[in-house]
């Protein structure tokens, strides 16, 4: 899922309609659902979705998101000794700006890469188009980009995406 990282202001009936859809989606094909992982615009949307549905259900749908680690606020509380899996409290600290945003609390799982070609928002870009296409290609399972909204990086996914012969599925009338 990708799209604005902005918060939205979506028709309540498009809102309701791509929560409940996302949701179900994902419920019914035991999808993954990824996305950049903060607490703003259609990654919040996506991650409260899920949530919602999942514990309605009491069922755990994965909803991970991929972050670039520079622009996660409150990331030096994710530093520490060791490597590995290993649990973090963390909470938002700060509004979030265009240099930097909170993780989503909604979010199951978080991959948060660096690039040092593209230190800001939009490095992580190609890592999560590469990783998505190895999970579909190794898994034999198949992969979709549902795109809600956006602006300049919204358009690099989808380009990435359409590189990587990902069907892409654009939300009309979501801006």
């Amino acid at each position: 899922v990708t799209g604005s990282a902005r918060d939205m202001a979506l028709e309540p009936h498009l809102e309701l309609l791509f929560k409940r859809g996302l949701a179900e989606s994902a419920r019914s094909t035991n999808a993954w659902v990824i996305t950049g992982g903060t607490d703003s615009g259609v990654m919040a949307l996506a991650g409260a979705a899920i949530a919602e549905n999942s514990s309605a259900r009491g069922e755990l749908t994965p909803c991970i998101g991929i972050a670039p680690f520079r622009c996660v606020t409150g990331k030096d509380k994710l530093h520490g000794p060791g490597a590995g899996e290993r649990t973090v409290s963390y909470r938002k600290v700060r509004a979030n700006s265009t240099v930097s945003a909170a993780l989503d609390p909604h979010h199951t799982h978080f991959l948060l890469v660096d690039n040092d070609k593209t230190p800001g928002f939009g490095g992580e870009i190609r890592f999560r188009t590469q990783l998505e296409e190895r999970l579909s290609n190794d898994m034999r399972i198949p992969k979709v980009l549902l795109v809600l909204s956006g602006g300049k990086g919204t358009v690099e996914m989808v380009a990435e995406s359409v590189k990587r012969c990902t069907p892409v599925v654009l939300v009309k009338e979501s801006g």
